[in-house]
C-alpha cells in the first residue's frame, strides 16, 4: 500500500503537525511493509520528519495561507503527477484545502481519500470543508459538528501520542506553570498574561511562568509582558515539548477560539503530569472533567486569575486531579490505538 499524506504546513510548533508525525512514525513502526510519502506547503519541521525516514515533498501550491485559482489547479496537476508516478492508493490530508485539492485528483484517478478534520472552521468559503470519501474527526464533538454539517459518514479516530521518557516527575522548589502553542489571537496568551497580572505578588513569588512557542503575535505578547511587569519567560519553540512538560507543574489552556478541537499540547501536558488549568473551549469535554481538570469561562481573565490563585496556595489538594488526567490521557490518546484505527479504515477504503 502507497499512502500519501498532505499538509499545509509541517510547523514545529503546531498540533496538527504533531498528530501528523505521531501518526506517521507509528505507521511505520507497525506496518513497515507500505510506502508511506508527505508532500506538504513547507514549514520548519521538515527534517524532523525526514529523519524518521519519510520522504518530504515541498511544494508551496500547496499553502492555504497564499492560496490562488493559479495555485490550486497548479497543486492538483502537480499532486496527480506524483500519484501516478509513485502508485499512490491513498491520499490522506490534514487540511480542508489540501482535501480538496485531493479530491480533484481521485477524480481523475482510483486514489481513495481520506481527511482528517483537526476543529470546524467557524467561516465557510468557496470550498468545501468537508472533501474526502473518508472523514475522520479526532474528537466526538468535531464528529457530531461534520455530521450535523454535511452529510458525510465520519469517523471518530483520536489523537494518539507515542511513549514519553520514562524519567521520574522532577520535583520543583517554586511550581512552574507554562502555557504554549502558536502565538495566534485565537490561542489566548494575552488573556493568560493578564491573568498573571492580577494575581497578588505575595501568591505570584510561590511560582514560575513561561510561555513556549512562536507566532505573529509573539513581540507583542513580550512588549504586554514588559508593561505588566509580570515576568514571563518566554521560551520560544522548545523541540520536544512533551519531554520538557515533565519538568513543569501546571498547563495553562487559554484559549479563546470558537471552535477549537482538542489541542495536541493540553494531550502532552495531560501524559507529562501536569495540573491543567483550561478555558471552556468547544472540545473541552472530551477529556477534561470535574474530577481531573480545573475551567474557566472563555476570555475570563479574572476567572483564570482567581483558578491560578487557588492552584498555587492549594497545589497538593490537586494531586488526584493529576493522576486522573493521566489515567484518562493514557488511555484515550494511545498511539497504538489510532495506528491501527487509521490503517483498518485505509483497508476498508481499498475494498470499495
Amino acid at each position: 500500500m502507497n499512502i500519501l499524506f498532505i499538509a499545509n504546513e509541517l510547523l514545529q510548533v503546531c498540533g496538527i503537525s504533531k498528530h501528523l508525525y505521531h501518526l506517521v512514525d507509528g505507521l511505520q513502526k507497525y506496518y513497515p511493509n507500505n510506502e508511506y510519502f508527505i508532500i506538504t506547503g513547507g514549514g520548519n519541521a521538515i527534517q524532523k520528519f525526514q529523519s524518521i525516514g519519510v520522504p518530504v515533498v515541498v511544494n508551496e501550491n500547496l499553502i492555504h495561507q497564499t492560496r490562488s485559482i493559479t495555485g490550486y489547479i497548479k497543486g492538483i496537476k502537480e499532486v496527480y503527477s506524483f500519484v501516478k508516478r509513485n502508485d499512490i492508493q491513498i491520499i490522506h490530508s490534514h487540511h480542508h484545502y489540501s482535501a480538496s485539492i485531493a479530491s480533484k485528483v481521485s477524480k481523475l484517478t482510483l486514489v481513495q481519500t481520506i481527511f482528517t478534520n483537526h476543529g470546524i472552521l467557524r467561516k465557510k468559503g468557496l470550498l468545501n470543508h468537508f472533501n474526502g470519501d473518508h472523514i475522520i474527526a479526532v474528537n466526538d464533538k468535531i464528529k457530531k459538528e461534520i455530521a450535523r454539517m454535511s452529510n458525510k459518514h465520519v469517523h471518530l479516530i483520536r489523537t494518539g501520542m507515542s511513549e514519553t521518557s520514562k524519567t521520574n516527575k522532577h520535583t520543583n522548589e517554586r511550581l512552574r506553570i507554562i502555557s504554549g502553542g502558536r502565538m495566534e489571537t485565537e490561542k489566548g496568551f494575552e488573556i493568560f498574561i493578564k491573568a498573571i497580572k492580577e494575581i497578588p505578588l505575595h501568591v505570584r513569588k510561590k511560582a514560575d511562568f513561561y510561555i513556549a512557542g512562536s507566532g505573529s503575535l509573539e513581540e507583542e505578547l513580550k512588549l504586554l509582558n514588559n508593561d505588566l511587569n509580570t515576568n514571563i519567560s518566554f521560551l520560544g519553540e522548545v523541540v520536544d515539548f512533551q519531554q520538557f512538560l515533565i519538568g513543569t507543574d501546571i498547563f495553562v489552556m487559554p484559549t479563546v477560539a470558537e471552535y477549537e478541537g482538542l489541542p495536541t499540547v493540553l494531550i502532552e501536558a495531560a501524559l507529562a503530569e501536569n495540573l491543567i488549568i483550561s478555558s471552556d473551549f468547544f472540545g473541552h469535554t472530551d477529556i477534561i472533567n470535574k474530577g481531573n481538570g480545573i475551567i474557566f469561562n472563555k476570555g475570563q481573565v479574572s476567572q483564570l486569575a482567581e483558578k491560578l490563585i487557588e492552584a498555587i496556595n492549594n497545589f497538593e489538594k490537586y494531586s488526584w486531579y493529576i493522576k486522573n488526567m493521566k489515567i484518562k490521557a493514557t488511555d484515550m490518546f494511545s498511539q497504538h490505538k489510532m495506528i491501527n484505527q487509521t490503517y483498518n479504515l485505509y483497508q476498508q477504503a481499498l475494498k470499495k
